[in-house]
């Protein structure tokens, strides 16, 4: 059979071009290889992206029949990333894709398929493993602010069976089986179980009742939760039971509750009991005439109100409880740009100063309640939620707790 001469023809893309080599010597079936190292890929739903100038190809066969379009054995190859199976549309949208091979990082090795329902797809996930860093990261940098606009989203139900997932810190999770369903580009049901990298369940559920709904996470293993979506790197062990309810699906407030954990090596306790105050330049340890070892401490309790409120999230009533060392925290943990803005009380020596909080009369205006000791510093943090910046009033150390809230910042 005769061939027809290859032509080369450009398509601009966002951020590139792309070469395109067509050997159209059949009308209905055409070969295409794509060039698209000049081109650039993205896939904004799983916060994965390939930049201009890294090498890539993508080979096809492309047959139109009776409205009906299927590019067959579909190759996507990079370095660490690639795609291989059958996508079928027509001109209303995609009908079906089976990809036998989803490679986006060098840790994934899985499969992929997607059939189009009545309102939006199914889509079935499952294979060895899957590198969530790059969807994690977009779900924290995702402001959740509207711009007014209205989109059409499809529905989507999602289910996911894997042996393994990836986060980060180097942690994983395995045994992965999720079930998910997004209407109106907003999540409605979630059915996760995982096993951390230590042996222990990780659990997420919703309950659905009407308009309004919650979602529960539990993990006795919160610090390997915590690492693996780089929220916090310091904690070890504890229990997390972490409930949020909505009404309309966009704003949540609920409470977490964290018990028998331990924070390690974090800088800002140091600083805080290490830190010179007043103008007699005393810092907590020089209060108690005594250094407060702070590089690994253990936690009987912790426990805060959150509320996110349009791509922000807010702290309330928080407070950690030990034997050593407490502290009681409120404000702005994250705004839209990723500022923090949160102030609190951190007191040494917590199991006794607690004491006077438990004594009738004395403890009202000496320990102000449970969780405000005799002797603390007030704090604040602010800045990139992330690098916040430490602030201590040197007027609080010594005030008891009942006139303490009166230098606390504002």
């Amino acid at each position: 059979m005769a061939m027809a001469p290859e032509s080369s023809i450009t398509a601009v893309q966002s951020g590139g071009t792309t070469v395109v080599e067509i050997d159209g010597a059949d009308t209905k079936s055409q070969e295409i290889q794509l060039d698209l190292a000049k081109a650039s890929i993205i896939l904004p739903g799983l916060g994965w992206s390939k930049g201009v100038g890294i090498p890539a190809k993508a080979t096809f066969t492309l047959e139109t029949s009776d409205g009906r379009t299927t590019i067959s054995d579909f190759s996507l190859t990079g370095d660490g990333f690639g795609a291989a199976g059958d996508v079928t549309f027509t001109k209303n949208g995609l009908i079906s894709a089976d990809l036998s091979r989803v490679q986006l990082s060098p840790s994934d090795n899985y499969a992929v398929a997607v059939t189009a329902s009545k309102n939006g797809y199914s889509v079935n996930a499952s294979g060895k493993s899957a590198d969530l860093r790059p969807f994690l990261s977009k779900l924290r940098s995702s402001s959740g602010a509207d711009d007014g606009t209205s989109r059409s989203q499809p529905s989507l139900a999602i289910k996911a069976q894997l042996d393994k997932v990836y986060g980060f810190n180097d942690e994983i999770l395995s045994n992965v089986s999720a079930d998910v369903s997004v209407r109106d580009g907003k999540v409605r049901s979630v059915d996760f179980r995982g096993v951390t990298g230590r042996g222990q369940a990780v659990v997420a559920q919703t309950t659905n009742r009407g308009a309004t709904g919650t979602v529960t996470l539990t993990s006795s293993d919160a610090g390997s939760l915590a690492r693996f979506t780089n929220i916090y790197t310091r904690i070890r062990g504890g229990l997390l039971n972490l409930a949020l309810s909505t009404v309309n699906g966009s704003d949540w407030s609920g409470s977490l509750d964290l018990r028998n954990f331990a924070v390690v090596n974090e800088a800002k306790l140091q600083d805080i009991v290490a830190t010179p105050t007043g103008d007699d330049g005393r810092s907590l340890n020089t209060a108690v005439r005594r250094n407060i070892d702070v590089s690994s401490e253990k936690f009987q309790r912790g426990f805060a109100r959150l509320v996110y409120v349009n791509g922000s999230v807010a702290v309330e009533n928080g407070v950690v409880r030990g034997e050593q060392i407490g502290a009681t925290f409120q404000g702005l943990l994250k705004d839209q740009n990723g500022r923090m803005d949160m102030t609190g009380t951190f007191m040494p020596a917590y199991g006794l100063n607690r004491l006077f909080g438990e004594l009738p009369f004395i403890g009202i205006f000496l320990g102000n309640g449970r969780d405000r000791g005799l002797l603390g510093i007030t704090f604040k943090l602010s800045g990139q939620t992330d690098q916040p910046k430490l602030t201590i009033n040197p007027l609080s150390l010594i005030a008891p707790g009942v006139f303490r809230q009166i230098f606390e910042f504002q």
